[in-house]
């Protein structure tokens, strides 16, 4: 697997009144992107002026917004930066202070992908992806492994969600999205920032859809004609840093391992307590009900 991360500038600023002038946009893009994410839009009702972030990527953007040189609003600065998820996020309401007087202000904007991981469980018991049988990546000669996290599987084997969380990408897209891998991945957003990327999973087979939600143990697709699935568990750090973690593979509801031959010694398990770690009391009932995955 691949991963890149670059910088592009770009220039945006809005005024009050219509005039204009450059400031700096920055916005810091992994493996893949789409142009303009973010659109911030100023809607007045009334003597409310409320400033709106649509985020186009199904990643969250941490977007810093400054307000000045304002006239006859409160507040009479802003500075501040915001979590802006996708979809449409009210950001801060500025109202008139005299509606006899005249109203002005600018404001600039830059934006960076992803949000920095606070309290990552670095020991979290994540799912083995797949049920039966499976072989690791060897050198021919020394019998070492070849990739850290590789499966060789079946084609067609069915692929399991490792952890809940919000799907971000997925591999039958066929538009730009951004994405962390420069490949057809599968990517989940975990509760605590942390990503999961399913790789060589068949585009033509996605039981998921990008903004909604994945429960652990739920099908996600099927492996593809590679046979090898590769997953990648990584933190963002902030300004478009990642770093790479340890998957602790749940053997049964008490023990993890990590990557190694004493992996292939376990069978695989799904405790009903794993599964069910990150749910709410209305996901469990649905899931007792097998009315979770519909």
């Amino acid at each position: 697997m691949k991963y890149s991360i670059s910088g592009m500038i770009m220039l945006f600023i809005h005024m009050g009144f219509g005039y204009s002038q450059s400031s700096k946009v920055e916005h810091i893009i992994f493996g893949n992107t789409i142009d303009n994410p973010i659109k911030i839009e100023v809607l007045q009702s009334g003597n409310k002026y409320t400033f709106y972030a649509e985020n186009r990527s199904y990643y969250p953007y941490s977007v810093e917004l400054k307000i000045q040189n304002i006239q006859n609003l409160d507040p009479l600065w802003v500075n501040n930066t915001y979590k802006v998820i996708f979809g449409k996020n009210n950001l801060i309401t500025l109202t008139v202070k005299d509606a006899g007087l005249p109203v002005s202000y600018d404001y600039s904007y830059k934006y960076r992908i992803g949000v920095p991981c606070k309290d990552v469980i670095s020991d979290y018991p994540y799912l083995i992806p797949f049920n039966g049988k499976f072989e690791f990546l060897y050198q021919n000669e020394s019998k070492s492994l070849i990739k850290k996290n590789a499966f060789v599987l079946g084609e067609g084997d069915t692929i399991y969600a490792m952890r809940k969380g919000l799907v971000v990408a997925t591999p039958d897209m066929y538009y730009n999205q951004d994405r962390i891998s420069k490949e057809k991945s599968l990517e989940v957003m975990h509760k605590d920032g942390t990503i999961m990327i399913y790789e060589n999973l068949d585009p033509d087979v996605v039981f998921i859809k990008p903004g909604k939600m994945v429960y652990s143990g739920q099908p996600v697709g099927v492996l593809n004609s590679e046979k090898i699935l590769e997953v990648l568990l990584v933190a963002d750090m902030g300004d478009g840093r990642l770093k790479n973690l340890e998957i602790h593979f749940c053997v049964d509801k008490q023990r993890t391992l990590k990557f190694s031959e004493e992996l292939k010694e376990t069978s695989v398990s799904y405790p009903f307590e794993i599964i069910s770690k990150e749910m709410s009391k209305r996901e469990i009932k649905q899931l007792s009900k097998a009315q979770l995955y519909e």
